[in-house]
C-alpha cells in the first residue's frame, strides 16, 4: 500500500492504535520506539509529501538504502496502523500476531522523502525494544 502524506510536525507512528505508547522524545534520532510504538522523522510539510509504503514481509526495500529500525512492536488488535502525531490514519494493514517485527527503510537519514515499513508477523517473542541501526545527529 502507497500513500503520499503531509505528516504534521515531520513525523509518522507506526503502531497498534489499541495501545500505542508514543516515545516522549526523538532523543536526536531518525527513529525512536517504545515496546508499542515506532515514530519517524519525515520531510517537513512545507517541503512536500512523504511517500509511505506498508508492506507485508521483510526483505530489502524496492528503492530505498537505508535500514533505519529494526525490531518488534506490540499488536495486540492485530492491525498496523501508520498514523500521524494527531492520530489520523494514513494507511493500516491487518497482521495475524500480537507482537510484529517491523523494519523501517528510508531514503535519507536527515528528511526523508520515503519510506517503507515492512510488517512480519512473529510469536511467541520476548518482549523486545527494537534496535535503531546508527542513525542519529
Amino acid at each position: 500500500m502507497n500513500q503520499k502524506f503531509f505528516f504534521p510536525n515531520a513525523l509518522l507512528l507506526v503502531m497498534d492504535t489499541t495501545v500505542g505508547i508514543v516515545p516522549e522524545s526523538m532523543e536526536g534520532s531518525l527513529v525512536t520506539n517504545t515496546k508499542s510504538c515506532i515514530a519517524v522523522g519525515t520531510r517537513a510539510p512545507s517541503e512536500g509529501e512523504t511517500e509511505v509504503i506498508l508492506r507485508h514481509g521483510i526483505g530489502e526495500a524496492s528503492f530505498l538504502q537505508i535500514k533505519a529500525f529494526d525490531g518488534v512492536i506490540e499488536t495486540p488488535s492485530q492491525t498496523i496502523t501508520i498514523c500521524t502525531v494527531y492520530g489520523e490514519v494514513v494507511v493500516e494493514n491487518r497482521v495475524s500476531s500480537k507482537t510484529s517485527r517491523i523494519v523501517v527503510w528510508v531514503d535519507d537519514v536527515a528528511e526523508p522523502t520515503k519510506v517503507e515499513v515492512q510488517v512480519a508477523d512473529v510469536e511467541n517473542v520476548n518482549e523486545g525494544q527494537g534496535v535503531r541501526l546508527g542513525i542519529r545527529d
